[in-house]
């Protein structure tokens, strides 16, 4: 629950300044916004200290809501909150004045949430939700100003090529779905390993009988099984005539004694 709370704290931010924001006197909503953002990445910095985190709870049929705090995923939060709440200090004296401050805060702590579900997601379809609310956030803040016809322009074109990606990203997911565990990221028991390479014959390492997996192979004879350590077979011995110049027996390969 705790790594939902990372999410959690910005999105009530969100809330919160959407709601209340205009009885908010600055510098306020830019102090309330930047808090929750340093609080969510303390949080994530002391779960992932911890050894990180996971959350999960069952949501569609066999794709459950899953969040996972590692290394790579910890990497990316410390970004997403750390330059996020630099940024949100900025932004406070920056947007000083401005007749949408607490606006302003609200679509940045909503995209700081959304950001976070997209780096945290352990399945694509909690991925595509971070990806849509990153979208949604990203259209609000380049037409924050949307009184200006350049600003409303850029967001609408953002918007356009925004459902570009959202195509390509359910057509992903659509090829992945009749794969083993096709939707998340990480399947369950660990991913799969490659088979390994056969070795290739060398000196001293004879070429494999076919079939001989560590089992004897069916109706050949207890003696021609292969050399261990280029050393022969404890059952096998030569007949006594190799050992006197005689080599008629080595066309035929090595005879054995009863």
């Amino acid at each position: 629950m705790a790594l939902l709370l990372t999410i959690l704290l910005p999105l009530l931010g969100f809330a919160l300044l959407g709601l209340f924001g205009k009885r908010m006197r600055e510098p306020w909503p830019g102090v309330l916004a930047s808090g929750l953002v340093l609080a969510s990445f303390l949080l994530g910095v002391g779960l992932l200290l911890q050894g990180g985190a996971r959350f999960q709870v069952e949501w569609l049929p066999g794709i459950p809501f899953s969040l996972l705090l590692d290394s790579l995923s910890g990497f990316m939060l410390m970004i997403v909150a750390g330059v996020g709440f630099l940024i949100h200090v900025y932004a406070i004296g920056y947007m000083h004045g401005d007749p949408g401050y607490s606006r302003f805060f609200a679509y940045f702590n909503l995209f700081i949430a959304m950001m976070l579900t997209l780096v945290l997601a352990d399945s694509y379809p909690v991925m595509f939700i971070g990806w849509e609310g990153v979208g949604l956030a990203s259209f609000l803040l380049i037409g924050f100003w949307y009184q200006n016809t350049q600003y409303a322009d850029s967001a609408r074109k953002a918007f356009i090529v925004n459902r570009i990606g959202d195509l390509g990203f359910m057509l992903g997911m659509a090829i992945l779905g009749p794969l083993r565990h096709p939707l998340h990221l990480r399947a369950q028991g660990g991913p799969r390993r490659a088979p390994k390479e056969p070795q290739l014959p060398g000196p001293g390492r004879p070429p494999p009988l076919p079939g001989s997996g560590g089992e004897k192979r069916p109706g050949a004879p207890h003696g021609l099984a292969p050399r261990r350590h280029g050393r022969p077979h404890p059952g096998f011995r030569p007949h006594p005539r190799r050992h006197h110049g005689d080599r008629r027996g080595l066309s035929g390969g090595p005879e054995f004694l009863p």
